[in-house]
Order: C-alpha cells, then structure tokens, then sequence
C-alpha cells in the first residue's frame, strides 16, 4: 500500500490545538511546506476541525486535524469548542500551539493536563518566537518547563526550528503492534468463503457445516481495533432489555439510507424480535458520537472501519467509563442468531468469554 492511497482510518492522526491566532495552521503549512491552512489575522478563521491527508517525512502517511480555537466565544463558539474537544478522541498525537508574544494562558496549561491525563503523546509548541528577545524567550521556556520537559520554541513565519519539531513529532510515532484480519485464522492454502454481510448470518449458519468457523466483517474490525472483548461481554446486555430502554445504534461513517438499512432497520427489528420488547433507539453516524451516554441501556456500533483504532478505542473507553456496554453490529447479529460462539470463538482469547 503506497503513502497516497493509505485509507484515512490507517493513517496517524496528527491534532493541532491551540488558542484563536496562535499560529495553529501557520504552523501546520509550515510543517507541510505547502499552503494547506488558511492563514488570516481575523480570530476564529477555522471554523471547524480541518482533515488533510498527506505524507509528512519522516513520519509517513497522515491525517493533519486543524481545530477552532479553545478560546472561541458565544453559543457557536462553544459549539466549535466540542468540536475540537472531540477530535481529542481519534488523534494519535497533539499539538498545543501556544502564541509566544501573549504567553501560556490558564486555557492552555489545563488543555496541555488533558492531553497528559488522556495520555496523548504530546508536543508543547510555542509559536511567532520572532516577536520575542532572548530574554523573553528564555523566561517563557522557563514557564513551559514546568509542564514539560520538551517545548518547541519556533517560528512558523521564518520557518525557525520546524525540522526539528518534525524530527520530535516523527519520534512520537505511536508503537507498531502486528494487527491481523484473518492472518491468525487461516494457512497457505486454505479455501475461504467471503460472504458480503453479516446480514447473512443467520441463513449461511444454516448452510456452513458446523465444524467450520464463521465470522463476520465487523467482529474482524473489531477484533483489529482492540474492542473485541468488550463487545463481547456487553451484547449479553440485550437478554435485559426492556421496553422503553433507550439503545443507541452508531455507525463511523455517513451514507444514503436505502430501503432495509442495517443500522435503522433491520438490526431494530431484530432486536425487537430477540427481546419480545419495544426499546427507543436512538442513531449517531459519522463523527457525531454522542459525549453523554449515560441514558442509554446499549450502545451497538458499526465495525468501524472508517474511523481509527484511536477512536474506536476511545468510544469504547467512554462507554466503559459511564457504565454503558458497548456491543458492535456482527456480534449483535450472531448473539440473536444463536451462534455467537460459533463466529468469534475462533478469535484471540474470546473463547473463555462465552463459556
């Protein structure tokens, strides 16, 4: 797979935060060497998180988030805020872009505890150091050192220490861990039968002899991403379900709803016919995950493979957080078909969760 054709879900996501006019994207045409980000001396010029799939050396393929300012103001402003806040979610690393004439702001030391608190490999970059003496400079970096050890002191203008920001950044690259679809399933030379959806679980059960393993898409995401085994503990959550209980049906990407869509229809009438109940679901696609999940008794999310391993992990974790179980669609179909087991039990450690 070439740098250019990388899919963005496989692609380290890079976050730029910061105030309103530090030099956010200045600094991400900087690091680029190309006039990606609209630069503008008017406050709040990105408006909404900006996603630039490119090739940064000697990082690789990646995805540039560029985000509203954390200092935005009025209702919208609080709106571009969240907004901001959630791409904390999919970003491998951050940057806190801090503008070194004004200094570090309240604002920034508490984002910059965020990002070690979630720990997010992270950079502190104080930009525009050309408005600064060597005086001021050595005091501000004096301030920064007490959040960090690192800090970055640059000027996107005249492109001062942006190669060695690069440098720092490409060494944040988070740990290559060997991920497998079907690698840890099957030989040279075995014959495997692709079947398009687990839609078709219940009829291919039926077909399959028992003694061969079935799977589907979106247990195998789930299995690559890291959130097998709590799918699989949460989709017994469904034995419970009773009318009124809210469940939220989530998918990682947008697309044209067509007549018996998976995720508005037809996993809700399989829900109501497993659990002879009538439950409120609810619906969220693309990156509109909802940051308060407490009222839902369920959440039954897509295979995810439009969003990163990052962000499926931390829907995950968010779930967990709030008590909230978290199951995915493959595993829901096959639990309700009544062969769960069957169909992930071949996978890495899941066969105990079943006994």
């Amino acid at each position: 797979m070439s740098l250019n054709t990388t899919p963005a879900a496989e692609r380290i996501h890079i976050g730029i935060f910061g105030k309103r006019n530090a030099g956010k994207s200045s600094l991400i045409n900087a690091i680029t060497s190309q006039e990606l980000a609209i630069v503008s001396e008017q406050k709040g010029t990105t408006t909404d998180p900006v996603y630039k799939a490119m090739e940064l050396l000697p990082l690789g393929p990646v995805m540039i988030i560029d985000t509203p300012g954390l200092d935005d103001e009025g209702e919208l402003g609080a709106q571009r805020i969240a907004k901001a806040q959630q791409v904390l979610g999919k970003c491998d690393i951050a940057l806190l872009v801090v503008d070194a004439s004004v200094g570090l702001s309240e604002a920034d030391k508490a984002l910059w505890q965020q990002l070690q608190a979630k720990k997010l490999p992270s950079i502190l970059v104080l930009n525009k150091v050309e408005l600064l003496d060597e005086m001021r400079q050595a005091l501000l970096t004096m301030e920064a050192m007490k959040l960090t050890k690192q800090c970055f002191l640059v000027s996107a203008l005249a492109n001062r220490n942006i190669n060695e920001l690069k440098e720092a950044i490409a060494a944040l690259r988070p740990r290559e861990v060997e991920r497998q679809l079907l690698g840890d399933l099957i030989k040279p030379c075995d014959i495997v039968v692709l079947v398009t959806h687990s839609q078709a679980f219940g009829a291919v059960s039926k077909i399959v002899p028992p003694t061969v393993p079935l799977t589907s898409f979106s247990i195998l995401m789930a299995c690559y991403k890291g959130t097998l085994s709590a799918a699989v503990k949460a989709v017994r959550v469904l034995d419970t379900v009773q009318d009124g209980d809210k469940i939220l049906i989530s998918e990682g990407c947008t697309h044209h709803r067509q007549c018996q869509d998976i995720g508005t229809v037809k996993l809700p009438g399989w829900i109501r016919s497993f659990t002879k109940a009538e439950p409120e679901f609810c619906f969220s696609s693309g990156t509109e995950f909802p940051t308060d999940l407490s009222q839902y008794k369920l959440v039954v999310h897509c295979g995810g493979c439009m969003l990163n391993e990052r962000e499926m992990q931390s829907r995950s974790e968010r779930a967990a957080a709030q008590n909230v179980p978290m199951t995915n669609y493959g595993i829901a179909i096959a639990y309700m078909h009544g062969i769960l087991k069957r169909s992930v039990a071949p996978l890495p450690d899941i066969a105990k969760l079943l006994e």
